[in-house]
């Protein structure tokens, strides 16, 4: 849900393996135990959880990309 390594690998060469998943994949419930921050409520999916990431930016930043990054999209090649 964080890109930021990633970019940081592919513009300096370094080689990295990650895993992606689509924002509706479901999110294993021991993972999803990681997200309490939300409060009581368990997400099912990515979708909630990016969602509160975003919301917790600045709001300019938020209202430019609010997809949470100016970079979105890249497949690792």
């Amino acid at each position: 849900m964080d890109n930021t390594r990633l970019l940081a690998a592919k513009s300096s060469g370094v080689s990295v393996q990650a895993n992606a998943h689509n924002l509706d994949d479901a999110i294993p419930r021991g993972v999803a135990d990681r997200f309490r921050a939300l409060g009581d409520y368990l997400p099912v999916s990515r979708v909630p959880v990016i969602e509160n990431r975003i919301s917790g930016q600045d709001a300019v930043f938020g209202s430019k990309y609010p997809s949470g990054s100016m970079i979105t999209g890249w497949k690792g090649h």
